[in-house]
């Protein structure tokens, strides 16, 4: 093996620490220093569904609201597709949004929900994020990561951050089969037919934090015997599906909204959400586990196949597997409280100023440095938040 040259590793991580004000941090939390929240934290309580959209493949950023997930069809099998080949998102809302990337968020809850206020509402959250904060708070991964974090009245917002927004796969043996499974096997209603992705968002407390939580939904799935059956897949179709358009980084026009709201077809139960995995080798569900909780996620449909060859779909009802998995996991959950606590008020302390949450690779104790941010840019555009602060 040919030795990795000293400080690549550094070198490929230092955009962790662009656009800070300086690099001494205004606070540091330990995870040794963590202690759990009084409040127990539960999905007993039914979540509330907030709004829905999806993104509309175009070079500008435009949204239907309501959306909808594409709709799970069964093919017959076995079926044999490539490996994913082209470029795919990472976060399509910062791709699409890079200055705003909740931005899509609070105008699909202007459309769908024009009377809802903020509040009230503790944390605005990406999925990605709290799973993020979680693991810290579990020590289970020594990865990096970056939140910027903003203060909107009493309202702490997260924004995900990573180093891309996007990535390029060539079809290479490390490329997987997910796109394409999902190409494959599901399919947008034809009135959104242009759609690039579904997004959700859900109000639910985390212990006694209330929470606004968004997270993509990979299919719609009503259950045994709903599923529309389809032919078998048209390899070259699913290979050829259209390239994903987006703007340029620099882009600040706001997000444009095309309402579904009189196509009756468009309304999907939180009940029907589906989360689309691809397998070669056997997992349990409990891996998934922490992504479907936080997104109140019940079906869990996966793909199992040998070198891109799918011999068998599994569906799992899941839902009855939250109350066990936030049991074992209380302790991480109520810590995952207490630091959301502290980020926010760590940024109240700053001045209510933009910050960055920044965890590093591998050092022990894992601690997450926060730093004011060198721009101090506003999370939504003013319009937005007059309009759902008061």
């Amino acid at each position: 093996m040919v030795p990795r040259p000293a400080g690549s590793q550094a070198s490929r991580d230092s955009w962790i620490r662009d656009g800070l004000r300086d690099q001494n941090p205004v606070k540091i939390i330990s995870q040794r220093s963590l202690y759990p929240s009084a409040s127990r934290v539960s999905s007993a309580s039914a979540a509330q569904l907030l709004c829905t959209y999806n993104w509309r493949n175009l070079a500008y950023a435009h949204i239907f609201v309501p959306g909808i997930a594409p709709t799970w069809r069964n093919i017959p099998l076995p079926v044999t597709l490539p490996r994913d080949r082209g470029t795919f998102f990472i976060d399509q809302n910062s791709a699409r949004v890079p200055r705003h990337p909740l931005e899509p968020l609070f105008r699909a809850a202007a459309s769908t929900n024009p009377d809802f206020r903020f509040n009230d509402v503790d944390v605005v959250s990406d999925r990605s994020s709290l799973r993020k904060l979680l693991n810290f708070c579990a020590d289970r991964s020594d990865g990096l990561f970056r939140l910027k974090l903003t203060l909107v009245h009493n309202s702490l917002l997260i924004e995900r951050w990573e180093r891309s927004s996007r990535e390029r796969t060539t079809g290479a043996l490390v490329s997987g089969y997910g796109h394409n499974f999902e190409r494959a096997f599901t399919d947008y209603p034809p009135r959104v037919g242009d759609s690039t992705g579904h997004h959700r968002v859900l109000l639910y407390p985390l212990g006694h934090l209330r929470c606004a939580v968004r997270f993509e939904v990979d299919a719609c799935y009503n259950g045994p015997g709903s599923a529309k059956s389809g032919a078998k897949a048209n390899v070259s179709q699913v290979v050829r599906r259209p390239s994903i358009k987006c703007g340029p980084r620099t882009a600040s026009t706001n997000t444009q909204v095309t309402s579904t709201a009189s196509d009756h077809d468009m309304a999907m139960p939180q009940s029907a959400a589906a989360e689309v995995k691809t397998a070669g080798k056997y997992k349990s569900s409990g891996t998934y586990l922490p992504q479907l909780w936080f997104g109140r996620t019940p079906w869990l449909i996966v793909g199992r196949h040998v070198d891109g060859t799918f011999t068998n779909v599994t569906f799992n009802n899941v839902a009855a597997e939250f109350t066990d998995w936030e049991t074992r996991q209380q302790v991480h959950l109520q810590k995952l409280v207490t630091v959301l606590v502290r980020l926010k008020e760590v940024v109240r302390r700053n001045g209510a100023r933009a910050c960055v949450a920044i965890c590093e690779r591998g050092l022990r104790p894992r601690i997450i440095k926060i730093f004011a941010a060198k721009e101090d840019a506003k999370a939504l555009p003013d319009d937005l938040i007059a309009k759902f602060w008061t």
